[in-house]
């Protein structure tokens, strides 16, 4: 008999009453019913116990323990810190769901590959321990909240790490996933706050004005993906701080202006770089050389001046080279020979002194356009040392025009 009372449902809801609620929300508002994992959440599920061992609901985590003075004498068990509902079907408005306001011991809010749609709610500021807030890929409208700058910003209360001894672990937020939805307005000065962030992906949506300065007190951030958005004005010096741990960066396909600043050759760690399709302008700055991490550094479709660092041959790594469709001329520099590592060099015509040389006196037909040089060392020295009279090197705009038309008596020069 003790056995079975032992064994049996408690009759209070060992998580907290509130917490339980703010997840029922989601249920009867994001159609619940249809959802591709919805166990334990039916519509009798209501009163029964999400973090309950033998009837947990999917998707819900529940790791740290209650504290009878904060959560009330219902709470026995554990306090909900975590919600994966990714990809699940989840259909209908968020705005209004002030959920997070209660849920302040929520880590990881999973809601990506949905079709969530509304604004982001602005209780989200009230969380005290995220780590990871991922909403891509939905329906989601409206600005980013300035109250994202206040997530944790309370204060985060302890999280329990279980082992020999309890330890308390302040939590702080790494991760935000906001790509590939319908956002609006600017990227909000607020997130300079979270200094731990090591992701930030906000690419492909409607997002305006400028880069803020305050994202280079993100020291610690690897990720920064802006690309496919409406971003204007130029790239702030700022961005230079965020040398210490950046790997990837792309704000490809927006409408950025004004000149590179020098402090990007601070980056040094760096590994993808994408300002492609921008309105970008000036000469690159010669510390670029001093990324020499790069593999890939995209800069098509801009209006940059003058010719390619000379000593572009520094950059070891790289890859991957486009700087075609700019304003760019001059020869290309001899140090790109250095670059063993290259593989898709995309240059404009005027660069392409050694492609002149190598065929010395030869008119290039069809129009190259966008040149693809699979480049090694010794195809670049081969066609260097070609001898080539001053008379036969024809120019850039003689060499790469159109042949004109043949008309059967004799061949085109």
């Amino acid at each position: 008999m003790l056995l079975a009372l032992g064994l049996a449902e408690p009759a209070t809801a060992p998580v907290r009453r509130m917490d339980r609620a703010a997840l029922f929300w989601l249920y009867e508002n994001l159609g619940g019913e249809n959802w591709t994992r919805n166990q334990g959440w039916a519509a009798e599920g209501a009163a029964r116990d999400p973090c309950f061992m033998n009837a947990r609901w999917v998707g819900v985590g529940c790791l740290d323990p209650c504290d009878t003075w904060r959560d009330g004498p219902e709470c026995t068990a554990g306090r909900v810190t975590a919600i994966y509902l990714s990809d699940n079907n989840l259909i209908g408005g968020l705005g209004n769901w002030s959920g997070p306001a209660v849920l302040t011991n929520l880590s990881v809010l999973d809601l990506s590959f949905n079709r969530v749609s509304g604004t982001i709610p602005t209780q989200l500021g009230r969380v005290s321990n995220l780590q990871s807030l991922q909403l891509q890929n939905n329906l989601l409208t409206g600005n980013l909240p300035s109250q994202l700058g206040e997530i944790n910003g309370a204060g985060a209360l302890p999280v329990w790490s279980y082992g020999p001894t309890m330890t308390p672990i302040t939590s702080r937020l790494e991760d935000v996933q906001l790509h590939d939805n319908n956002l609006t307005g600017a990227v909000p000065t607020e997130l300079g706050v979270h200094t731990a962030l090591a992701q930030l992906n906000l690419h492909r949506n409607n997002l305006t004005g400028y880069l803020p300065t305050q994202l280079g007190a993100l020291g610690n951030l690897r990720t920064l993906y802006v690309q496919q958005n409406t971003l204007s004005g130029t790239l702030p010096t700022q961005v230079g701080n965020m040398g210490e741990a950046l790997h990837f960066w792309d704000s490809s396909r927006n409408q950025l202006s004004g000149v590179l600043p020098p402090s990007l050759g601070s980056l040094r760690r760096l590994n993808r770089l994408s300002l492609a399709a921008n309105r970008i302008s000036g000469t690159l700055p010669a510390n670029l050389t001093d990324m020499r991490n790069l593999r890939t550094l995209l800069l098509a479709d801009n209006a940059f001046t003058g010719n390619l660092p000379l000593e572009i041959g520094k950059i070891v790594a790289l890859e991957w080279l486009d700087v075609y469709n700019n304003q760019m001329s001059g020869d290309v520099p001899a140090s790109i020979a250095d670059l063993q590592h290259l593989e898709h060099l995309y240059l404009a015509n005027d660069h392409l002194r050694p492609v002149r040389q190598g065929y010395c006196g030869q008119r290039q037909n069809p129009r190259l356009g966008k040149y693809s040089w699979r480049l090694v060392r010794e195809e670049y020295h081969k066609m260097m040392s070609t001898y080539c009279a001053d008379g036969e090197l024809r120019d850039t705009a003689e060499t790469f025009e159109a042949l004109p038309p043949f008309n059967g008596s004799s061949p085109p020069a």
